[in-house]
C-alpha cells in the first residue's frame, strides 16, 4: 500500500500549483503579443500562428510518455527536469531573433510543461491521504485553468510596457524560484518500475497531429477551401424529408 508522506504538503501542493499555472500561462501568454512578434522577425501569419500551436503539440504529444518516466525514473525528477526545460525554452523563446528559433524553442517549451504536468497528479496522490486529494487536485486544476485565461491579459499589459519579449522573460525568474523551491520541498521517490518508451506510438501519434494541423492552417494557402468543401457536402446530403417519404 503506497504510503502517504503528511509532512510539507501544503509546501508541496504549492509548488506543485506554481508550476501548473505558469506553464499554462505561457501557452496562452502569446496570443496578445502575435501582432508586434509578428512585426519584429518578420513573420507571415501562417508562421506566427506556429508560434502558438508548436507548443500545444509537444505537450500533447509528450504527456503521455512523460507519464511513463515518471514512472521509471522517479515523479521528483522528471517534474524538475520538465520544469527546468520549460524555464531554459522560455528564456531562448525572449532571445529568439526568427521565426525558426522562436518555434523550436516553443517545442521545448511544450515538451517541459508536458514532463512537469504529468509528473504533477501523481506527486499530489503519493502527498495527500484521500480525504484530502480531492480538495488539492481542485486547487491545482483551478491554478491550470487561471494561467490559461490570465495569459492573454498579462501577455497585453506586458507588450504594452516592455515589448513582446517581456512575455518570455517576465516568467523566467518565476521557473527559477519554482525549480528552487521544488528541489528543497518536494521529497525523493525512487521507482522499480522497468519499462520501455513507445517511441514508434509518440512517433506515430506526433507526425499524425503536426499533418493534421498544417493541413488544417496551410489548407487555404494550397488552394482548398474548407468551408466551400462543407458546404457543398451538406448541399448533396440527402434531406431527411425524402428518407422519411421513401
Amino acid at each position: 500500500m503506497m504510503k502517504i508522506k503528511q509532512s510539507g504538503k501544503w509546501s508541496i501542493l504549492l509548488v506543485v500549483t506554481l508550476v501548473s499555472f505558469i506553464t499554462n500561462l505561457d501557452a496562452t501568454i502569446v496570443v496578445n503579443g502575435l501582432p508586434p512578434l509578428m512585426e519584429e522577425l518578420h513573420l507571415s501569419i501562417g508562421t506566427g500562428m506556429w508560434t502558438i500551436t508548436s507548443f500545444y503539440i509537444t505537450s500533447t504529444v509528450f504527456l503521455l510518455p512523460s507519464g511513463r518516466w515518471s514512472d521509471m525514473f522517479g515523479t521528483k525528477r522528471i517534474f524538475l527536469w520538465g520544469f527546468a526545460l520549460f524555464t531554459i525554452a522560455t528564456a531562448f523563446c525572449g532571445m529568439s531573433d526568427s521565426g525558426a528559433v522562436l518555434i523550436a524553442a516553443r517545442l521545448l517549451q511544450g515538451t517541459g510543461a508536458a514532463m512537469a504536468m504529468a509528473a504533477s497528479t501523481p506527486i499530489l496522490i503519493r502527498t495527500f491521504p484521500p480525504n484530502e486529494l480531492g480538495v488539492a487536485l481542485g486547487i491545482n486544476n483551478i491554478a491550470w485553468v487561471t494561467g490559461s485565461l490570465i495569459g492573454p491579459v498579462a501577455g497585453g499589459l506586458l507588450i504594452g510596457e516592455f515589448g513582446w519579449r517581456s512575455m518570455f522573460y517576465a516568467v523566467v525568474p518565476i521557473g527559477i524560484v519554482g525549480l528552487v523551491a521544488g528541489i528543497l520541498i518536494l521529497k525523493d521517490d525512487k521507482s522499480s518500475e522497468k519499462t520501455k518508451t513507445d517511441w514508434l506510438g509518440v512517433l506515430t501519434y506526433g507526425t499524425g497531429l503536426t499533418a493534421l494541423l498544417i493541413a488544417l492552417s496551410e489548407a487555404q494557402t494550397w488552394g482548398v477551401d474548407i468551408g466551400k468543401n462543407v458546404r457543398t457536402v451538406r448541399s448533396s446530403a440527402v434531406p431527411l424529408d425524402y428518407l422519411h417519404l421513401h
